[in-house]
């Protein structure tokens, strides 16, 4: 089976600087899939409240986020899913930082990855008949209110940025310039021999 770990090196300020840029910061995402992976799951805390306050001691100025999982969360159920052993001296080689975190912070194998023998084929064949209504066991749940921010881009339901530019009619590829080779006595269907 093929496990796939996509990852930023590092996340980004979620306020503009002085250039209109942004700058480094720390929390941050990494997508996991695969045939093996337990996936359908959004692990860790997703902030609901992007401003700095005492009631909030992961959000820091700028819309930095402090990270509530370690990196190697992640790693180390997968070194294990690639034959790591779990003891400190095998583990120590390839994530000599996670005996720092506590054991609740890291994901095992078992969280990450369907148990072994596990199967993709389903048990019944496919019906050919398409459900009537779309799949809805989200996991997660989207914030249902605004996030009150004194600047709009620390708010994820902020308004798009409108385009100046209106849509193009134009064609996106230019036209054949080429005739036909037909006859006047043939149909536009039929073929020249």
């Amino acid at each position: 089976s093929l496990t796939v770990v996509q990852f930023s090196e590092f996340a980004r300020t979620l306020d503009p600087n002085s250039s209109n840029g942004v700058d480094h910061a720390w929390g941050g995402q990494h997508f996991h899939f695969g045939g093996a992976v337990s996936g359908g799951k959004v692990r860790g805390l997703y902030p609901h409240n992007f401003q700095e306050s005492t009631d909030n001691p992961i959000a820091l100025s700028r819309g930095r986020m402090i990270p509530t999982y370690p990196w190697d969360a992640l790693w180390l159920g997968t070194a294990e899913w690639f034959g790591i052993s779990a003891t400190p001296s095998e583990m120590d080689k390839v994530l000599p930082m996670h005996s720092n975190f506590p054991p609740d912070k890291l994901y095992r194998e078992s969280e990450l990855y369907k148990p072994a023998g596990w199967t993709d084929s389903p048990s019944a064949p496919p019906t050919k008949t398409p459900s009537s209504s779309p799949v809805t066991d989200s996991p997660t749940t989207p914030p249902t209110t605004a996030i009150p921010s004194s600047s709009p881009s620390m708010s994820p339901t902020s308004s798009p940025v409108e385009s100046t530019n209106p849509p193009s009619t134009a064609p996106t590829a230019r036209p054949s310039t080429k005739t036909p080779s037909t006859s006047p006595s043939q149909s536009p269907s039929e073929s020249p021999t």
